[in-house]
């Protein structure tokens, strides 16, 4: 049986002390000013949405307030 592709709403959110997120510097509420997972290149999610994907993260979801030291601006 295939499995389909997971979306982003069925995905548990980033575990804080998971290795990668440890690895990355995540935190679920960015204290860096002006620089969350909403205005990063790699977050995935839309325009407005609490939370998206991230290919650093795969298997969870960031939140769109969150940050991680792979932060890189949207063009």
């Amino acid at each position: 049986v295939a499995q389909l592709p997971a979306h982003a709403d069925d995905l548990p959110m980033v575990d804080p002390e998971a290795a990668n997120a440890i690895a990355l510097k995540y935190m679920a509420q960015s204290d860096k000013d002006g620089k969350n997972c909403s205005g990063c290149s790699l977050y995935q999610g839309a325009a407005g949405d609490p939370s998206g994907g991230c290919p650093l993260f795969p298997g969870a979801t960031v939140g769109a307030e969150s940050w991680c030291s792979a932060f890189v601006p949207k063009a």
